[in-house]
């Protein structure tokens, strides 16, 4: 018992951790995406029906993250992430079974899952290295960007290479989630594995939703993964629908993600280059808008270069977005408060995206429009961004 508590003392642990964890929390979201055109024929599906496969998680992720800090003052936080890991994982399954009503059903689970787990990782984060959290939020960023490159990347060879049908094809990210589950159990040996009590719960009762601090950081969360899903969700179908083929249009999605890794590393390792992090805004908006203008007016032509615009861009904004809330935080229960309330109401922004490009799309009948409004979506993201990287704390600026 003494030396699995002692391993949680090991910043290599640590990193494993985080890295691990951060690898598991968008792979089963993406890993959908490049068989929603096979989804939707298979099962006679709309567009707009299949964009809830990519809205429900997104939702799931405004709404039940809310209960995050209530489960908070319950549970331990590692106990927690490995309840909502093992939460994910029969998700994982039952989306893959027939009727219809489980791929959404198990669906939920998955989002309602990571729901809790997004905002709990920024508060371990602060916990475990709050003297190093630009650096720790680096490692988990950019693994969770890897996890987006990883499971849109690898779905369809795995399907190709084992001859699956896309239910099976769903199943394979639950191998991740079992190494992630047994990374987590030393952790319920922690000493630090306790709940938000004594002190810590009456600080993390701070008024974050009359904070203007609070609410730039919640827009910028929110207008990043509006942008993300948005385009990851319905990237794979608007290519194909320009002529490209399914494996080379998965592969564009998994690219994204995969520069994703690179911004999402890089940003955060910046951050401490000038006073504020306003610069760091402007670039990311910038790589993103870049390679938005390309996919809209040129989809089959430089189609690398502008998805790797847009996946380092994309990064890098999410890194940012994570980052804040440890930087506008003096401690580890105003990061989780900030963690609940900006992915609370941000995702909650972000999951009007795939469904509404869906609905434009079977009202408009292309994917310019519906891609050009994501494009709008950058404008807001910049003016949030630059009220969010001004150096101020949310404990002090109203």
């Amino acid at each position: 018992m003494t030396r699995v508590r002692a391993l949680t003392t090991n910043p290599i642990f640590l990193i494993i951790t985080v890295i691990t964890l951060g690898l598991c929390l968008r792979m089963p979201i993406l890993s959908v995406s490049p068989l929603l055109d096979t989804i939707t024929t298979d099962l006679h599906l709309s567009a707009a029906a299949a964009g809830w496969l990519s809205t429900i998680p997104v939702l799931c992720f405004g709404t039940v993250a809310l209960t995050a800090p209530w489960l908070l003052r319950r549970w331990p936080m590692d106990t927690l992430l490995l309840a909502m890991f093992l939460i994910i994982l029969s998700g994982l399954l039952l989306r893959t079974l027939p009727p219809v009503w489980l791929l959404y059903g198990g669906t939920m689970l998955v989002g309602a899952g990571i729901a809790v787990s997004n905002v709990i990782m920024p508060g371990f984060i602060k916990r475990e290295a709050p003297n190093r959290v630009g650096q720790t939020t680096a490692l988990y960023s950019a693994a969770i960007s890897a996890s987006g490159a990883i499971g849109a990347g690898l779905t369809i060879p795995i399907m190709n290479a084992f001859n699956l049908d896309w239910r099976g094809a769903m199943r394979w990210p639950a191998v991740v989630y079992l190494i992630g589950i047994g990374i987590l159990i030393p952790w319920q040996f922690s000493k630090s594995n306790r709940t938000l009590s004594g002190r810590g719960r009456s600080e993390a009762r701070i008024n974050l939703w009359r904070n203007k601090v609070a609410w730039y950081v919640t827009g910028y969360m929110g207008m990043q993964s509006f942008l993300f899903f948005s385009t990851s969700g319905w990237l794979p179908t608007y290519l194909i629908s320009e002529g490209m083929d399914e494996q080379r249009a998965g592969f564009m999605l998994s690219l994204s993600p995969l520069l994703g890794v690179a911004g999402s590393f890089i940003a955060p390792l910046l951050v401490y280059k000038r006073q504020d992090q306003c610069w760091l805004v402007w670039m990311s908006s910038a790589f993103c808008a870049t390679g938005l203008i390309g996919m809209i007016l040129w989809p089959l032509t430089g189609t690398i270069l502008w998805v790797s615009f847009f996946g380092f861009g994309s990064g890098m904004t999410l890194s940012i977005a994570l980052t804040f809330i440890g930087l506008r935080t003096p401690d580890s229960h105003h990061a989780a408060e900030l963690s609940m309330m900006s992915q609370a109401v941000g995702y909650t922004i972000a999951a009007i995206g795939p469904i509404s490009i869906g609905l434009a799309h079977d009202l408009i009948g292309n994917w310019q429009v519906p891609f050009t409004l994501i494009l709008a979506g950058v404008i807001v993201l910049t003016w949030v961004g630059i009220g969010g990287g001004k150096t101020r704390l949310v404990s002090t600026h109203g």
